[in-house]
């Protein structure tokens, strides 16, 4: 019964957990593929926050506060529920950067549901996640028995069989970091191609918004992929600055044209307006900003390659 008892509790910290709270009328859930993994692995987590129409969350990229974690974070995905309900969900995935118990922090989120005013402030507690490197177990049938006692070598002999030990052991160093150097080199390689570019990333965001079903929270979504766009390409600090900000140091940066400036601000008071105006629309606007999004986003990008070819 003991290693019964055991054996269930190591399987069930070997699966994933959940945490979850309400807060006023949102169920908040945040869910880990596991909290024990290996160095050379990752692990997926994901908050999922379900309320009336609309849900609305800010400020997402800077959920996870923990420089022991490389973060990937995928576009938010909205769906509608039942009852006039909304499921709104994101999708981090974490690779770990050392070992040993590893603290992973969260900020406060910001999040409104339905007709509420006020938003309300969403708090995790901190979660402690095992990363252990993987050794592999030894063969003892590798073993060589043991030898008499070798004859004591000559002088000249010990000297160049010395030598010939010093070479051999420096040549297995060297191999053994050229090896680790080549190994380095293929896996950022390897995570440069898998790693989705700053356009593909706001075209994917963009995407997200035009299913979603709320027109308030897809006009969100359209202005927070515009934004983090501006950030990650021309270091503009475009998610934590007003529109008239934005569009004023859009201006005074060389890489950018006056027109795509003028469209960015365009685009920007369109979504403030379908967001705050408090109105429902027989058809969802969201298409057209949208649409207009993924013309901005296009036209920025070949400013920035105009801008690096001068």
């Amino acid at each position: 019964m003991i290693r019964s008892f055991i054996r269930f509790l190591v399987a069930a910290l070997l699966m994933g957990e959940d945490a979850t709270q309400q807060l006023g009328a949102a169920l908040c859930r945040l869910h880990f593929s596991s909290t024990a993994i290996a160095l050379s692995e990752s692990i997926e987590l994901t908050l999922t926050i379900e309320g009336p129409a609309p849900v609305e969350v800010d400020r997402t990229d800077r959920f996870i506060d923990s420089a022991s974690w490389r973060v990937l974070a995928e576009p938010p995905v909205v769906r509608a529920t039942v009852e006039g309900r909304e499921q709104w969900s994101q999708t981090f995935r974490l690779m770990p950067l050392e070992t040993g118990e590893t603290r992973l922090s969260f900020q406060p989120l910001a999040l409104r549901t339905g007709s509420e005013v006020k938003e309300r402030t969403l708090r995790w507690a901190p979660v402690s996640i095992r990363v252990s490197t993987v050794i592999s177990v030894a063969d003892l049938s590798a073993a060589r028995p043991l030898r008499g006692f070798e004859p004591l070598a000559s002088p000249d002999e010990s000297s160049t069989r010395g030598r010939g030990v010093w070479v051999l052991a420096i040549s297995v160093v060297g191999l053994v970091l050229l090896t680790g150097w080549v190994y380095r080199l293929g896996r950022r390689r390897r995570l440069r191609q898998t790693e989705p570019t700053a356009e593909q990333r706001a075209l994917r965001a963009l995407e997200a918004a035009a299913a979603c079903p709320s027109a308030e929270t897809g006009a969100q979504m359209v202005a927070d992929a515009v934004r983090r766009f501006l950030q990650e390409q021309f270091g503009i600090s475009a998610t934590c600055q007003t529109t008239t900000e934005i569009v004023q140091e859009m201006t005074r940066d060389p890489r950018v044209s006056k027109e795509v400036a003028t469209a960015t601000e365009h685009l920007l008071r369109d979504c403030d307006q379908k967001r705050f105006a408090g109105r429902r629309w027989e058809s969802s606007p969201v298409e057209d900003l949208v649409r207009e999004g993924r013309r901005l986003i296009e036209a920025m990008a070949e400013d920035r390659k105009a801008g690096e070819g001068k």
